[in-house]
């Protein structure tokens, strides 16, 4: 499995030697003016082929958050010393989770951003982080779960290499977008919900809280929605999906396969045929490598039936936390 996520990783991010900065469009850099989150330089200038501090990232991150820092907050990082101009900004992001140090406890501010280490503040800013950490964590498991939020569509990024900041303005304009994944239950019930629009539960994006007057929008139309990979994401309201420890799974022949969850029991078996999508991290995979005890998201339709056809199944190695 990590040498899948180490190939997945690597064909999300390869490009050559040399490599162009994404040209973020008019509304973008407009959006991005307007809340703050991006200012040029004192002449107007962008610099977009240019890299950013780990610092100017923090800010960034944190505009686009609302959290605002106390003016007089004192780092817990040894190499921000007293007065630098981010330390409010590092210590509230640090506070929140966004960011944390080396293994020797620094968190070097004027190291450039790598592309990763965008990416996973943007994932994590949206609340997507069990996912990602689910598909193998940090950087893999960020890189994919960006990708399926579409954050990085089209990109072509070079591994552990300096973030552009025409692909930084590219990529945060659009996570505002990005419907927020909350958590709804907690101790032995841990379980997370994308606030889509969808089966009730509100929609809501960075944007809303940036910009209230955008919260009239509407979210995209099902006909709209699929992940990068073009496969559907069964987000209407005749669709359910659920993260299911699998229990028996069996192969009935002919390349149909059974299982029941071990929360629910043996009352309810999920049915997997040729016509259900199954892929890790957006990349098919022969149903036939799941085992009992794996993890998985899945797709389908509300039914009060005792057997279920799956119609999509997203297969997971790793425990998403807090599932054990």
């Amino acid at each position: 499995m990590k040498k899948i996520l180490c190939m997945i990783l690597t064909i999300a991010l390869a490009c050559s030697a040399v490599a162009f900065a994404s040209e973020p469009t008019q509304k973008q850099l407009d959006d991005l003016k307007r809340y703050g989150i991006i200012e040029g330089d004192p002449d107007g200038a962008l610099r977009l082929e240019d890299g950013i501090k780990r610092c100017e990232a923090v800010k960034i991150i944190c505009t686009m958050l609302c959290h605002k820092p106390q003016e007089h907050a004192v780092s817990s990082f040894p190499d921000i010393a007293p007065g630098h101009w981010a330390a409010p900004w590092i210590d509230a992001a640090h506070s929140i989770g966004l960011v944390e140090g080396d293994d020797k406890g620094l968190f070097r501010p004027n190291d450039p951003v790598t592309n990763e280490e965008f990416i996973k503040m943007l994932v994590v800013s949206l609340g997507y982080e069990p996912m990602a950490d689910a598909k193998g964590g940090y950087p893999a498991g960020y890189v994919a779960e960006a990708a399926r939020c579409g954050i990085t569509d089209g990109f072509q990024l070079a591994v552990n290499s300096p973030a552009k900041r025409g692909d930084i303005a590219v990529m945060t304009a659009r996570a505002l977008d990005v419907p927020i994944m909350v958590q709804t239950g907690f101790g032995s019930q841990v379980e997370y919900r994308v606030l889509d629009g969808k089966n009730g539960y509100d929609y809501k994006t960075l944007r809303h809280e940036l910009d209230p007057e955008s919260k009239k929008e509407q979210p995209l139309s099902e006909e709209q929605t699929a992940d990068s990979s073009g496969v559907p994401l069964f987000n209407g309201d005749k669709y359910q999906g659920r993260l299911v420890e699998i229990k028996n799974f069996t192969s009935m022949g002919k390349g149909v396969y059974e299982f029941n969850d071990k929360k629910l029991g043996d009352d309810i078996t999920f049915k997997v045929n040729k016509d259900t999508f199954v892929y890790i991290s957006e990349n098919t995979v022969p149903l036939a490598i799941v085992k009992d005890g794996y993890f998985a998201q899945i797709w389908y339709e509300n039914s009060g039936e005792a057997v279920i056809d799956v119609l999509k199944i997203e297969i997971m190695e790793f425990a998403p936390w807090g599932a054990r």
